[in-house]
């Protein structure tokens, strides 16, 4: 699933991780949900990752 996809179709953002277990920065978060980082996973609140 692209994030772009994620933003229209109103999916919750749980929490977003980088590669090393980080946390990502709460206010990239939004903008994860604009354009793909892929340094980080998108976690949702269902447990699937994108």
């Amino acid at each position: 699933m692209h994030s772009g996809c994620l933003a229209k179709s109103g999916v919750e953002v749980h929490a977003v991780t980088r590669a090393d277990g980080d946390l990502c920065d709460p206010d990239q978060v939004r903008g994860l949900v604009e354009k793909t980082r892929p340094d980080c996973v998108i976690h949702l609140a269902g447990g699937d990752r994108i």
